[in-house]
């Protein structure tokens, strides 16, 4: 098997992706906290993988969620028209983005928004 030359460019991205993956949280958190966009390492991700310089996916399928936390229970009102309400129920998935309902939501529509967002 004869090894593939990689960049210095690649090396760093390798490294930025390996590092991703292995990171306790979402990968648009690791970006933010590395100063990285998230758009970048998934696409660096692909390249890599495409010229066999990262493992292939694991069988483990990706979790859901990168974190599920509850949030607050109260159902505090705004006090005046300028004040914000709190989100009632908040979903990050593990691109890092957040989905945020500021009504009361029903755990079907929750479970409903799950299956269309796998499909």
């Amino acid at each position: 098997m004869t090894q593939t030359k990689i960049t210095e460019r690649q090396h760093y991205w390798r490294e930025h992706v390996l590092a991703a993956a292995a990171f306790d949280g979402s990968i648009g958190q690791y970006a933010a906290a590395n100063n990285l966009k998230t758009k970048d390492l998934y696409q660096w991700k692909t390249s890599l993988t495409k010229r066999g310089l990262l493992p292939l996916q694991s069988e483990e399928p990706m979790p859901d969620f990168a974190e599920v936390k509850l949030v607050s229970t109260s159902t505090t009102k705004p006090k005046r028209a300028t004040d914000t309400v709190p989100a009632q129920c908040r979903l990050t998935l593990p691109c890092g983005s957040v989905l945020e309902y500021f009504n009361p939501v029903e755990p079907e529509c929750i479970a409903r928004l799950l299956t269309r967002l796998r499909t």
